[in-house]
């Protein structure tokens, strides 16, 4: 157990984002670093782009590397009594050398040989069994686990009286510029429904989404880095995703969503979602499918009993106590 002194224990939490990466792991670091605070001091490390770095920056003392003896020369800097690298496929060397300054070492979705030296893996994300099979790592993979802002769950939905909303939530950054695309695929179906696109602080396809909201014959409101994303799925009737972390806010607002992968690896994260009933992943493919999209849209629409159980059964999975409960494991690890 990390002890509770007059002073603070200390926690480094080390996070990247950007265009190329995503957002996902620096927003869900922040979400965790809230929880943290109520009995730790909190501080992060960086290689993520100005815009990651600013967003860290704005709440918690934060520092860019550049390599891996920057992190440690860094981590060298004070005692710290856990260390937290969200990151994904660490080697086994650099935890290991991250392991030696900590009392307690902990990773998030890391399918890495590294995460075998971790002391608690949270694997909500992406399961990774085989990985962390043998050791002594303790790993939590529910969705009981998964890291969001618990306003998702504390928001209620809007009953729709008006026109049917769609959301377009492609995550901070949208590598692929998937947004342009749905907008103009959605807008061909002859359905009465206004779309809201959330675009992030890493998105790059501003162009693209200027012509396709130009040519857009339905309702659209553009929405840019919303504070309070519970509140926009709250509103929506259906949402089109990608399949990382969004998918768990999505189940917790009781929103119902057709997934579009945009990495090979949020495949898993759909296709386990699916299974549980909160989501139809359509996939991963560049590009999308715009014919199945749209009869998928078109069937969901249709389908108000579908939507009202996948809405029922993401709220039953994930009740927004991820983060309180992550913290009190590390706190007592």
């Amino acid at each position: 157990m990390i002890p509770l002194t007059e002073e603070k224990p200390s926690v480094l939490i080390r996070a990247d984002g950007s265009h190329a990466l995503g957002m996902g792991h620096i927003y869900r670091a922040l979400n965790l670093a809230d929880a943290l605070t109520s009995w730790a001091k909190v501080r992060f490390i960086t290689r993520g782009d100005e815009i990651a770095y600013v967003k860290l920056a704005e709440r918690y003392p934060t520092d860019i590397t550049r390599n891996d003896d920057e992190d440690y020369e860094k981590i060298c800097a004070s005692p710290l009594d856990a260390i937290v690298v969200d990151k994904l496929n660490n080697n086994a060397s650099y935890m290991r050398r991250l392991k030696s300054q900590c009392r307690v070492l902990v990773s998030f979705d890391d399918c890495g040989e590294g995460v075998k030296e971790a002391d608690i893996a949270f694997n909500v994300l992406y399961h990774c069994e085989k990985t962390v099979k043998t050791g002594s790592t303790r790993v939590y993979n529910e969705p009981s686990y998964a890291i969001i802002n618990p306003q998702f769950s504390e928001t209620r939905r809007v009953k729709q009286k008006t026109l049917f909303k769609i959301l377009v939530t492609l995550g901070g950054a949208d590598t692929l510029g998937l947004t342009p695309g749905v907008i103009e695929t959605l807008d061909a179906l002859s359905e009465e429904f206004q779309m809201t696109a959330v675009i992030g602080t890493a998105f790059k396809h501003h162009s693209e989404l200027e012509k396709a909201v130009a040519r857009c014959k339905h309702k659209i409101d553009v929405r840019f880095n919303v504070p309070d994303m519970w509140n926009a799925m709250t509103e929506a009737n259906l949402a089109i995703s990608a399949g990382g972390n969004t998918l768990f806010e999505l189940a917790a607002t009781g929103t119902p969503a057709i997934v579009l992968c945009e990495e090979l690896f949020e495949v898993e994260t759909a296709d386990r979602m699916m299974k549980e009933g909160t989501c139809e992943n359509l996939g991963y493919s560049k590009p999308f499918d715009e014919q199945r999209l749209r009869q998928t849209t078109l069937n969901m629409i249709k389908d108000s009993k579908r939507r009202q159980k996948m809405s029922e059964v993401g709220r039953r999975l994930v009740d927004g106590r991820g983060s309180e409960r992550v913290s009190i494991i590390i706190r007592t690890f």
